[in-house]
């Protein structure tokens, strides 16, 4: 399946363009985060939870789905543990490519410095 996530961001509360680009992406289900807050994201911790081997999570930016480089290499490295590839449209990262491969193995060995 294909699955969606958005959230407001700080400066930009309304969640128009991300639900109209994710559901031209052609998502599933999208799960949707009412607040900006870094600390209390239900929906994330729900959608997370449902995820199965072969799933795709879509996500606007970046920053949608992760607040610190931390926390996205944290959740990468979940992600493929399941089997579930993560695809950022702005950013253009795609985790079942080479290239998007390659993007988050040199995250992670920035983030270990």
């Amino acid at each position: 399946m294909i699955f969606g996530y958005v959230r407001p961001f700080s400066q930009d509360k309304d969640l128009y363009l991300q639900l109209n680009t994710l559901e031209k992406y052609g998502c599933d289900k999208i799960y949707k985060e009412q607040t900006s807050s870094a600390k209390n994201r239900p929906e994330l911790e729900h959608m997370l939870n449902t995820l199965n081997s072969g799933d795709q999570v879509i996500v606007y930016k970046l920053y949608s789905i992760a607040d610190t480089t931390r926390h996205l290499i944290d959740l990468v490295q979940m992600l493929q543990q399941k089997n579930v590839d993560l695809i950022s449209i702005i950013d253009q990262i795609d985790t079942s490519t080479d290239k998007g491969k390659i993007f988050f193995k040199l995250m992670e060995r920035v983030g270990d410095f």
